[in-house]
């Protein structure tokens, strides 16, 4: 018998440090020291309910991209509804709704894009079908 209950829950934390050609070193750029995630989902039969969360924590923007300020410092939180079945082959119907809370934030980019920050995005609400075939 599988147990109905299930979770994870994963913690980080670095302190990402550059040094320069002079030999200075200072703060990397672009790096959170903490991110977090968690999440636990309930299964009963051909039905699963799932919430998880992550957190990004606060981190200075890349200096070099010619905007200072900070990014990150958010938690977002997810929750998801699936039935499995079986067709022809293993079908499963969801909903799930990302960003639960509709919580602000951003993420330093990449170098490779134009803008030094990126917003994580609103609430949605998805509906969908996935099959295995």
């Amino acid at each position: 018998m599988t147990r109905p209950f299930s979770g994870y829950l994963n913690v980080a934390y670095a302190h990402g440090r550059l040094r320069a050609t002079d030999g200075t070193t200072g703060d990397l750029p672009a790096t959170s020291e903490w991110l977090g995630s968690g999440g636990i989902s309930y299964e009963r039969g051909a039905w699963t309910a799932s919430l998880c969360a992550r957190y990004v924590g606060s981190h200075s923007l890349d200096l070099s991209r010619q905007e200072a300020g900070a990014a990150g410092g958010f938690l977002e939180g997810n929750a998801r509804v699936a039935w499995r079945t079986r067709f022809t082959y293993p079908t499963e119907f969801f909903a799930e709704v990302r960003n639960l809370l509709d919580g602000k934030g951003d993420l330093s980019a990449s170098p490779i894009y134009t803008p030094s920050r990126v917003p994580i995005e609103g609430r949605q609400a998805l509906l969908g079908v996935a099959a295995r075939f």
